[in-house]
């Protein structure tokens, strides 16, 4: 039987005094989020938590961000450069990047296949994450697995699915009796939400051994 390893992460978190409060007794890893600064800041603060996390053994994932336009290949070789360097200052385990190569009137996405090898090739010794991957199909998540994502994110999913249950359960439940209409909306709809099928989709979440 194959053995995973499962790791309780800490997401998005940005203020490094919690982190440090937490990390060492709730997680095993954290996700860290300064792509909305610049990459000299970005770099500063993921080291202060990588000098912080890497004795303990935490796992650090963290994001970059480069608003690169379809077709534009310089900015995908600065890309390239920005996660190299990036990796190299703060010895970081996971990397989150841009990889959305251009957006369709369905809302559908393509993603960068060739920019997600190119990374995996020039930077093996960390795991590459994919986000916000809920227009993106699964033909194209699967090339992305295979090119190097070994990480992918499915919060997003789980919210639109929350979303579209909850305007489901108020189209489709109007007859209400009294004493349900006095319970919580958050709870009316975490109820229509398990009571279909799709929160199975929680246990969807793909899992890649890569230590």
């Amino acid at each position: 039987m194959q053995k995973y390893q499962f790791f309780l992460q800490l997401d998005h978190c940005l203020d490094p005094r919690f982190i440090k409060t937490k990390i060492t007794s709730d997680f095993s890893s954290v996700m860290l989020n300064y792509s909305n600064y610049t990459i000299k800041e970005n770099i500063e603060k993921t080291k202060d938590i990588v000098h912080f996390d890497a004795p303990l053994g935490i796992v650090v994932e963290s994001e970059i961000f480069y608003n690169h336009t379809k077709g534009d290949i310089t900015n995908d070789i600065n890309l390239i450069e920005q996660a190299i360097l990036f990796r190299n200052k703060t010895n970081i385990n996971g990397l989150v990047f841009t990889a959305i190569n251009s957006h369709h009137q369905d809302n559908r996405q393509d993603l960068k296949i060739s920019l997600i090898k190119e990374i995996a090739i020039k930077i093996p010794e960390i795991f590459l994450v994919l986000h916000d991957n809920v227009t993106i199909n699964n033909e194209q998540l699967a090339l992305a697995i295979k090119a190097g994502i070994t990480k992918v994110n499915i919060s997003s999913d789980l919210r639109k699915i929350y979303v579209e249950s909850l305007k489901k359960s108020l189209q489709t439940n109007s007859n209400l009796s009294k004493q349900d209409t006095d319970l919580p909306l958050w709870y009316k709809a975490t109820i229509c939400f398990l009571n279909s099928s799709v929160y199975e989709l929680i246990l969807a979440i793909i899992i890649v051994p890569f230590f």
